[in-house]
């Protein structure tokens, strides 16, 4: 028995909405699938990520005339089934998908702030005058304590002493070292012990004038001599017209008719 030629395309068209969410960019692969037997046709690709359909088998509702042999659209739907010839099945291999994944990265860029800050400090100063004026405070002898005293005029020599300062004579020392008082200058005659006066300067040019320094509240002075430097305190004289004459004398050695003393510079200011 020949078997039938059977002639039949058959047309499937399935319709598979798929809403897909993805959070990258990505391109899929496409499924493909080949049919083998009397239907043998491949399915076309679709569109950029569209699914393709899976290959179905349709069913017929009727079995034509010519396939009466057929018992039913079963056995119709395969004719070869009708004459005995047993299917054959291929599989093929899985189709691959490919997916491709673009990740953005967005970097915050830092920036640094170096901040350099300036301090100004604001000292108050206050400035301290240097008091140039002082009194002469006797350190030693019968006037330990009390303060020179002299008149305020020409030729005068430092006889009496006070304990308060109030009543004292203010002294002052010129830039070359010059002893004063109320303008006049200490000078001494060429001897030792020589009695100390306070004249107007050029009255007497013979008297060498006295040489003094005051550091703080130290004083010493220089007389005709580099070691005429000892103060003492004499008793009044002159009746024989040697010195000392009396009051406070400047010399190389305590005189023993004299008492040994010393002078502090208290300021007057």
């Amino acid at each position: 028995m020949t078997a039938p030629v059977v002639t039949q395309t058959n047309t499937a068209t399935s319709t598979l909405s798929v809403t897909t969410t993805v959070s990258t960019v990505g391109v899929f692969g496409k499924r493909v699938a080949e049919a083998s037997g009397p239907l043998n046709h491949a399915l076309p690709l679709s569109a950029l990520n569209t699914l393709v359909v899976r290959q179905q088998t349709v069913k017929p509702s009727s079995v034509p005339t010519y396939a009466s042999a057929c018992s039913g659209t079963v056995r119709y739907s395969s004719a070869c089934s009708c004459i005995g010839v047993t299917r054959s099945t291929t599989t093929v291999a899985a189709p691959t998908s490919i997916r491709t994944s673009i990740s953005t990265i967005t970097v915050t860029p830092t920036t640094t702030v170096t901040a350099t800050s300036t301090l100004t400090s604001t000292i108050q100063a206050t400035a301290t005058a240097t008091c140039s004026s002082f009194y002469l405070q006797a350190q030693g002898s019968t006037v330990n304590g009390q303060y020179a005293v002299l008149p305020g005029t020409n030729d005068e020599t430092i006889t009496s002493f006070t304990p308060s300062a109030n009543n004292a004579a203010v002294f002052s020392i010129d830039a070359s070292g010059y002893l004063y008082n109320n303008g006049y200058r200490a000078n001494t005659d060429t001897a030792s012990p020589a009695t100390i006066f306070f004249d107007t300067p050029g009255t007497f040019p013979g008297s060498p004038a006295l040489r003094c320094t005051r550091n703080g509240r130290a004083f010493s002075c220089t007389g005709y001599q580099s070691d005429a430097t000892l103060f003492q305190l004499c008793p009044s004289g002159c009746s024989t017209g040697s010195e000392p004459c009396g009051g406070v004398a400047l010399g190389t050695s305590v005189d023993g008719r004299c008492q040994a003393l010393s002078f502090n510079a208290v300021p007057a200011c």
